[in-house]
């Protein structure tokens, strides 16, 4: 015999206080002489004799009712030998389910989720007794087993479809570790799955599935809870111009559209939030005819946003199947041009053309949508600036520079500038090696080095520092070697400067120190030459090469990584949104509201020594505002969340890539729970005793009532 709870046995002990309180109790006669009554205690003793049986007869039964419920908690289990039927052995089963968004997908009036939960009920229900049930989902990696089926059946009750997370595969494997840690040696693979595209792709499902039947598992049973014939349109993982705009620049959003399944005409909306009101603006419509399975490209323009945070979304106007992914929501920033000051000799103007034509050019200022505002100022003058009305400040060749003028960019870089210094031919060793102009430069220079052959280029590596970010798209097909260098500054780097990027001889070509809680460049060859200069006396190529859109880019990529690049504003789900704080507005505390969600609003700590708050986001979708201070004097700022595009991903596997994917090993696919085939546990631990003991103590119980009742009546 087996019990499941073999301590409890030890409540049998209870039996003896009926057996206490009876002696306690018991009732001693007190002796009376009166002789009159002898005839009385003849009577009486006989009287003793029927009592005390009834008071033993009595104890018995509450004796026997305390053993036997100690006896019946404890839950014993014995083999009737086919008298009452043994029952199935307990097994170790683990279920896994698909809480990607997909599974929101509503077909027969309810979603693939529900589906999977209603199948989940019954196997829990069929499940022998003792089992133990782990519960394994996309959108957790915490997995445990639970030995009491009702705390699985509440945890299956509270799944909810959610962001990134896991993918199905990943699920599944972490199903299969949690298999190696079972009780039982009968052992059960459960995968709840619409077999859809998107829940397969990039899977490595051979993995996972041997590991299964190492593990123990005989056959994987696959649930089918998907629609036959998936329809679905969705939008695309949204794009745009820019998270970032200069005023009167305008913001364009695109995205793709997808129909799966069948044709139709849907209109697609972009609207943005009134701040004051909080209400959708309508800012355009499209209408867009789809065949089935196609997809095709919209975009808006939006034009004439002030300075400030923007809102909206872009929606698909008719609600489908899955409406999740009918909807895609964006922040933008739009700012003032920053000021950047340029410091070079004169003539100024023809000294910064290259550089100003790159990052601001002509066309863009009159048009009034230039990203940076230029100011020229001459070395002379420098320290007579005000740099802390500037984003950036550009050295293009300086010369030996006065000392206060050192002192005034190294406080600015201090303070959080950023300060870049093109050294070329005006450079002075023996000046620039001095501490001051040390403080900002990122190295000692020594020799010029001379490549006139044209074989000397820049060789970044776009992986290498945020400086160079842009180049990532192109960082294996940029055309370096056609803007050769055929000169430059020997840099020999300081302790706690990094480098940025190389020449291809390995020499440093661009250097940055990090000074307080700003930085500084010092780049080994200057962008500065006049236009009448010979090729034969040039120091490089850079700005005047065929086609020079590297020099473009990294003169963008310097501008924008000394400012400090925006923090992103848009983000997927499951990532960590990180918003910049104004230092100059000290909050402890933020409160995070999204647009048109329940309940109360999220409240998180900020970092105040890095001014920035670091939000974790779960898996809801939609515009987030982040507030402190009241409307007046306070912060008011916001970023947007995605959930990852689908597309096609909706749509259902063929049987034969199924079969690709699982293999040989053992499988089966049930669509209802009628279709499930279980090989019942051989391992049988006989019949549970439990219902029959409780039952022998009732009637126990009964008995000692009705006798009770009847000995003492009257």
């Amino acid at each position: 015999m087996d019990f499941l709870h073999p301590g409890l046995l030890a409540g049998a002990l209870l039996a003896a206080v009926p057996v206490v309180l009876h002696l306690m109790m018991r009732q001693r006669p007190k002796v009376l002489e009166f002789p009159a009554l002898r005839f009385v205690q003849a009577r009486q003793a006989s009287n003793r004799r029927t009592l005390r049986l009834r008071h033993l007869l009595l104890l018995a039964l509450r004796m026997a009712a305390l053993a036997l419920l100690a006896f019946a908690l404890a839950r014993p289990s014995a083999k009737l030998f086919g008298m009452l039927g043994d029952q199935e052995g307990p097994v170790t089963a683990v279920l896994v389910f698909d809480t990607s968004t997909r599974m929101s997908y509503t077909a027969e009036k309810r979603t693939r989720l529900d589906a999977a939960r209603d199948f989940a009920e019954q196997l829990l229900a069929a499940l022998p007794l003792r089992s133990e049930i782990g519960i394994v989902e996309t959108s957790t990696s915490t997995h445990v087993y639970e030995a009491d089926p009702v705390v699985a059946r509440q945890r299956i009750a509270k799944l909810k479809t959610g962001g990134r997370g896991m993918t199905l595969s990943q699920a599944c494997e972490s199903a299969v570790e949690l298999l190696t840690q079972a009780q039982y040696e009968r052992k059960e693979l459960y995968v709840f799955t619409d077999f859809s595209a998107g829940a397969w792709a990039g899977n490595r499902a051979g993995d996972w599935v041997e590991r299964a039947r190492e593990a123990g598992v005989e056959k994987i049973q696959l649930v089918d809870v998907g629609a036959a014939q998936p329809v679905n349109y969705s939008l695309g993982n949204l794009a745009l111009s820019d998270q970032t705009l200069v005023k009167n620049r305008p913001l364009i959003a695109s995205c793709a559209i997808t129909s799966v399944g069948a044709p139709a005409k849907r209109l697609v909306r972009i609207a943005t939030i009134n701040p004051e009101t909080g209400k959708l603006v309508e800012r355009g419509v499209q209408e867009v005819s789809l065949a089935a399975d196609e997809t095709k490209e919209v975009s808006f323009t939006l034009a004439g946003l002030e300075v400030g945070f923007h809102q909206g979304e872009l929606r698909i106007d008719d609600v489908d199947n899955l409406p999740d992914d009918n909807v895609r929501y964006f922040t933008v920033r739009v700012r003032p041009s920053p000021r950047i000051l340029v410091a070079a000799a004169e003539p100024i103007a023809a000294h910064a053309a290259y550089y100003t034509q790159a990052v601001a050019g002509r066309e863009l200022q009159i048009n009034g949508i230039a990203p940076y505002e230029i100011f020229t100022q001459t070395f002379d003058k420098l320290a007579t600036e005000e740099l802390g009305n500037y984003g950036a400040v550009i050295l293009l060749d300086p010369p030996a520079l006065a000392d206060a003028a050192w002192q005034q960019l190294e406080a600015y870089a201090r303070a959080g500038g950023g300060v870049a210094v093109f050294l070329g031919a005006a450079a002075q060793p023996s000046a620039m090696n001095a501490a001051l102009p040390q403080s900002v430069l990122a190295g000692k220079l020594g020799i010029q080095a001379r490549y006139p052959q044209g074989d000397l280029c820049l060789w970044p590596d776009a992986d290498q520092h945020p400086l160079l970010i842009d180049f990532k798209p192109v960082k294996n097909t940029t055309p370096w070697e056609d803007f050769p260098v055929y000169r430059y500054w020997q840099l020999t780097p300081d302790e706690g400067t990094v480098l940025v990027a190389p020449f291809n001889n390995d020499a440093p070509a661009i250097l940055e120190r990090p000074i307080g809680i700003g930085r500084a460049l010092t780049i080994a060859t200057p962008i500065s030459e006049l236009t009448g200069v010979r090729e034969s006396d040039r120091w490089n190529l850079l700005p005047i090469g065929p086609q020079p859109w590297p020099f473009v880019v990294l003169a963008n990529g310097i501008t924008t990584y000394l400012i400090g690049r925006e923090t992103p504003l848009n983000y997927l789900a499951e990532e960590t949104a990180v918003v910049k704080l104004d230092p100059t507005k000290r909050f402890e505390t933020y409160l995070i509201v999204r647009r048109n969600a329940e309940g109360s609003p999220l409240r998180i700590a900020a970092d105040l020594e890095r001014n920035q708050l670091s939000v974790p986001i779960a898996d809801a979708a939609g515009n987030y505002r982040v507030q402190a201070g009241g409307a007046t004097d306070g912060v008011d700022v916001g970023f947007s969340v995605n959930l990852p595009a689908s597309g096609e991903a909706i749509r259902r596997l063929g049987d034969e890539r199924i079969k690709e994917l699982l293999g040989d090993v053992p499988y089966e696919i049930s669509k209802q729970f009628g279709e499930l085939k279980r090989e019942t546990n051989p391992d049988r631990r006989g019949r549970e005793l439990f219902p029959i003991l409780i039952c022998i103590v009732a009637v126990v119980l009964g008995t000692e009532q009705v006798l009770a009742n009847r000995f003492y009546k009257g």
